[in-house]
């Protein structure tokens, strides 16, 4: 897959992040694959927007950086959308394949390294792009 040109930053709640995009490949489903990943996600709260295509995938390689954090998903309620995080050993951390766009789950980091790697798939089963919010919190410090 080639990697774009083009860096988008945006400035969403307060944070800027800079997500290097690239060009849209073949998915297995057929439709278009899109993968993006965020070099800066292992802050306390990152929010960004991404869209699902039509038919196709988007891979979001990520990292976290907390003990626990809330991983918060929202669309735009126009297609249901699946959603699959795994590890960097390629096992699955969570799953969401219901009904819908929206899903929420708390993620424990792994391991003893400071930041644990995570790609996100979100798979769309709609003949419509379905834009979507992406939100990582952490939650080991609502804890104490």
């Amino acid at each position: 897959m080639q990697r774009s040109q083009l860096i988008r930053q945006g400035h969403l709640a307060g944070l800027l992040l800079a997500v290097s995009a690239t060009s849209p490949a073949i998915s297995q489903s057929g439709g278009p694959e899109v993968t993006d990943t965020l070099p800066d996600s292992g802050r306390p709260a990152t929010m960004d927007m991404f869209t699902a295509p039509a038919g196709g995938s988007h891979n979001l390689h990520f990292e976290i950086c907390a003990p626990e954090v809330r991983l918060t998903l929202t669309g735009q309620e126009t297609t249901d959308l699946d959603f699959i995080v795994w590890d960097e050993r390629e096992q699955v951390v969570y799953s969401d394949y219901g009904d819908g766009d929206r899903t929420s789950t708390l993620i424990a980091r792994e391991g003893d390294e400071d930041c644990q790697a995570l790609r996100l798939l979100t798979i769309n089963r709609g003949e419509r792009d379905n834009e979507f919010v992406f939100r990582v919190a952490d939650e080991s410090r609502r804890r104490r």
